[in-house]
């Protein structure tokens, strides 16, 4: 699909999917950047009066800033996408150099990188400085002893581990006095080889075409329907969206008018001691630039590409630090690492400047795999979803040099927190199909476990450089399809500035195009971005294809327990491969439910479903208490007895009385009464439900014992008691018994068949 020449957009159409979230997670972090091919030094020239000189001015600055940038790539890890370059890439290590040959970070024993010499002390609600400084009191692990220099409006603490004890030591002790403690893990920029592209003049036009260094661009953008979204709403700075990285270019073409505001993490986080403008978010690694243009370079503005969200305003936070500096600590932070503390102390920044900024979206293309939680990183994404502020994130890449092998549980993208991680997709062959070096779910990973739910174009994606301010270049990884689908959310919230966190990332899913296996599936999750269904959902404009609801399916109601009133048990519906959603996907309406027997259930579609279902379940009467009822023999007088004591029946089997075990059950409740008599004149115990026999006996000498157990009703369906009576033993003794061919047997030896006295338990 493209761009028609005439400027128009073709009309919108496709599949309505359904999510249900779930989130649970695991994980943290040692991270790698999301990135797999550079290539930059496509120069914006200037008008055609200019002399030539100054382009070629432009082009050799170009050029010297692309070189320096390629010699600082390999200071960080690399790995390049080779099914989209055809390419190998360098590798270096994660972490960078420090000064000399003392390491700033140190790795535990899950692989992850943090900084060494410090943890982070997590501060509960109503905890102050003098019951930390009481509990650091206690422990010789670390050398801080009081925290009251330090804000703890940040909800953390840095605290210096004391010579010679590990960070995990250190962890462990201080959550053994009750303080909740974490590494300061370290986030890494991974830069990749660059593939320079031959320096050219780039027109006063959009850089958008079928061919060319933005083809990968014209085609996402076409095919994730971005162009036709473009026509229900165009974000215009109505919302702006945080971008977490490495700063941004402010000055440049395509950004300039855009940016709403700049922060540097880094420098306001106190504990860093850093000095220096807290607004000046200037970018030195290129990474922000570049992600900040995918979201939101200028559109229409006859300059270079196009953002996805056409136009929301961009808040440039920078978290990694200008360059690897020692802490008031002692401790180091090294250039091309972001850190915990930084990444909290930017959220803090971007939820207490939301309404400020109308900021809605958030952007974080860093990751890569931690077997542990960043459990502070983690509460303040959380804590932005709870304000309405989505977190989109890469979902991670291969990376030899890391050994990062895909697929693999990644951080951020699988923290246990409401986010949303992007799996890139490369357009080959007339198709978008998932990049080898784009990471995946694992096979311990569903629809509702997962984060990593939703493609985007993410291969050989053109944007802006901070190499100059008319430069572009090709950045290829997941870090470029984060932005993509941020920028999406951006005008979701455009179009309807009432949405909470939760519909939009549901809009989101719902959505998107299939890709590979139908339904949701490990590799690409429920599907392609698109953006035009995306908006309109968000609109409330319904542009997706009716659906038949008649066609899904849903599961087995198990029967219900009667309980006098309506039951109206949950229903569980799920087409195509989509769990559907009560209320925005169907209703549903019950008959019969309330009395035991057969109740029915009907759904019926609404939003993108048409047409009605039915399903069955049973009501069934609640299962009766109930007690035993022990028989036991007397040998010497041939007397049955029956109790419901165990304490009797043990007894009088420890006297000689033959114990026959559980004759029947009785209900512990409900049914009728039936008394207990003994007659004195033969050594016999009745059992008698008749109030007016049991009267009768008690009047001519027998010992009323009072109720001893309960008869079901008649209609109850329990086994019949039957009573029989044997005139010649002894002086006449009675029997009862559920067993009919007992009663059957002693009736033609001369025993009186008495019918059926009462009921069991059913």
């Amino acid at each position: 699909m493209g761009i028609q020449g005439d400027g128009g957009k073709r009309p919108g159409y496709g599949r309505h999917h359904s999510w249900k979230r779930v989130v649970p997670g695991l994980l943290a972090v040692v991270i790698a950047l999301v990135v797999a091919v550079v290539a930059t030094g496509i120069v914006g020239g200037g008008g055609a009066g200019e002399a030539a000189s100054a382009t070629s001015a432009s082009a050799e600055q170009d050029a010297t800033d692309t070189a320096a940038d390629s010699t600082a790539a390999d200071s960080y890890g690399a790995d390049q996408d080779t099914q989209d370059t055809g390419q190998g890439g360098s590798t270096g290590s994660s972490q960078g150099e420090g000064d000399g040959d003392e390491s700033s970070s140190s790795s535990g024993d899950d692989g992850a990188s943090y900084e060494d010499g410090v943890v982070l002390l997590r501060v509960a609600e109503g905890q102050s400085a003098e019951d930390i400084d009481a509990a650091l009191a206690q422990l010789d692990c670390v050398n801080t002893k009081s925290v009251d220099d330090q804000d703890l409006s940040n909800g953390l603490v840095r605290v210096a581990t004391s010579e010679g004890i590990s960070v995990e030591d250190a962890v462990s002790q201080l959550e053994g006095v009750g303080l909740d403690s974490q590494p300061n893990y370290a986030y890494a920029l991974a830069d990749d080889e660059k593939d320079a592209l031959s320096l050219a003049k780039l027109t006063n036009d959009p850089y958008l075409s079928a061919s060319g260094s933005g083809a990968a661009n014209y085609e996402g953008l076409n095919d994730t329907e971005v162009t036709e979204a473009w026509d229900l709403v165009q974000t215009d700075k109505t919302v702006s969206l945080a971008v977490l990285d490495t700063g941004i270019r402010s000055s440049h073409e395509d950004l300039k008018d855009n940016v709403v505001a700049t922060y540097d993490a880094t420098v306001a986080n106190s504990a860093n001691g850093l000095d220096g403008d807290v607004t000046d978010a200037t970018d030195v690694e290129g990474h922000g630039t570049h992600v900040a243009g995918i979201v939101a370079a200028e559109a229409n503005n006859a300059k270079g590409v196009a953002g996805t969200s056409y136009n929301a305003g961009i808040v440039g936070v920078k978290v990694f630090p200008t360059s690897t500096f020692t802490t008031p600590a002692g401790t180091k932070k090294l250039e091309g690492n972001c850190y915990t503390d930084d990444l909290v102390c930017a959220y803090n920044y971007v939820i207490q400047n939301a309404s400020a900024y109308n900021i809605r979206v958030v952007n974080m293309s860093v990751g890569g795999a931690l077997s542990s939680l960043d459990a502070a990183l983690s509460e303040s994404i959380e804590k932005a979803y709870e304000q309405g502020i989505v977190t989109v994130c890469a979902a991670g890449n291969q990376n030899s040099a890391l050994g990062l092998t895909v697929p693999y549980l990644s951080a951020p993208a699988d923290l246990s927190a409401h986010l949303v991680a992007v799996m890139n997709v490369a357009y080959t062959n007339g198709a978008w199909t998932l990049s080898s070096s784009s990471n995946y779910n694992t096979t311990s990973q569903a629809s509702s476990t997962s984060n990593k739910n939703i493609c985007a174009p993410g291969t050989s994606i053109l944007s802006t450089l901070r190499t100059g301010d008319s430069s572009y270049g090709q950045l290829s990884g997941t870090s470029m399809a984060s932005p993509w689908v941020a920028g999406v959310l951006a005008m979701e919230f455009a179009a309807n500035s009432s949405l909470s966190a939760e519909q939009a990332i549901d809009y989101l899913y719902e959505s998107a195009e299939d890709l590979g296996t139908a339904g949701w599936d490990r590799q690409t999750g429920y599907g392609l971005v698109n953006a035009y269904k995306a908006v309109s959902l968000a609109k409330g404009t319904q542009v997706v294809s009716l659906k038949d609801i008649s066609l899904a399916s849903v599961a087995t109601i198990p029967s219900q327990v009667y309980t006098g009133s309506a039951i109206a048990p949950a229903v569980t519906v799920t087409f195509e491969g989509f769990t559907l959603t009560e209320g925005t996907d169907y209703t549903v309406a019950y008959s019969n439910n309330v009395d035991p027997g057969t109740a029915t259930v009907t759904i019926t579609g609404i939003g993108g479903y048409t047409g009605s279902t039915s399903l069955t379940f049973m009501i069934v009467e609640p299962p009766v208490a109930t007690v035993p009822m022990y028989r036991l023999y007397n040998r010497w007088s041939g007397e049955h007895l029956f109790t419901t004591d165990y304490s009797e029946y043990s007894y009088l089997g420890s006297i000689g009385w033959s114990q026959e075990g559980v004759a029947w059950y009785a209900p512990a409740s409900g049914g009728t009464p039936v008394w207990r008599l003994y007659n004195p004149y033969s050594g016999d115990h009745l059992y008698t439900g008749s109030a007016s026999e049991y009267a009768y006996l008690g009047s001519i000498g027998w010992r009323q014992e009072g109720e001893s157990f309960r008869s079901a009703d008649a209609s109850s369906g329990g086994a019949p008691i039957y009573r029989l009576y044997n005139r010649w033993l002894t002086a006449g003794t009675h029997l009862f018994t559920t067993d009919y061919s007992e009663y059957s047997y002693l009736g033609p030896l001369g025993w009186s068949q008495e019918g059926e006295a009462f009921y069991a338990a059913k």
